[in-house]
């Protein structure tokens, strides 16, 4: 009587193992591609799913660059343009008075 009162505090600790070990003991026995397994997310280790989220913010910031330099690569074609404007409208007014 008195080992069984001696063991009873350790009973929820034992009692959740249990639990834990239930829970884990199923998923291990899931085939993989039973119905059961494949209605279950998929699961992603911690690791790889901070290498997914860096890996997503390098491709954001990647696609952002790549409109930064097309608007810099617009911008030098506009002003290239504006040049080749300018000076040929320097040239024919250089030519004029030549005729």
């Amino acid at each position: 009587s008195s080992g069984i009162n001696a063991e009873w505090p350790l009973r929820p600790g034992i009692e959740t193992q249990m639990e834990t070990f239930k829970v884990l003991e199923r998923e291990t026995k899931t085939k993989a591609y039973s119905k059961e397994a494949l209605g279950l997310p998929a699961k992603i280790d911690p690791a790889e799913k901070e290498r997914c989220e860096m890996r997503e913010w390098l491709n954001d910031i990647i696609d952002q660059l790549n409109v930064e330099i097309d608007k810099v690569e617009c911008d030098i074609e506009t002003i290239k343009a504006q040049n080749k404007k300018e000076k040929s409208t320097d040239c024919d007014s250089a030519l004029i008075p030549l005729l």
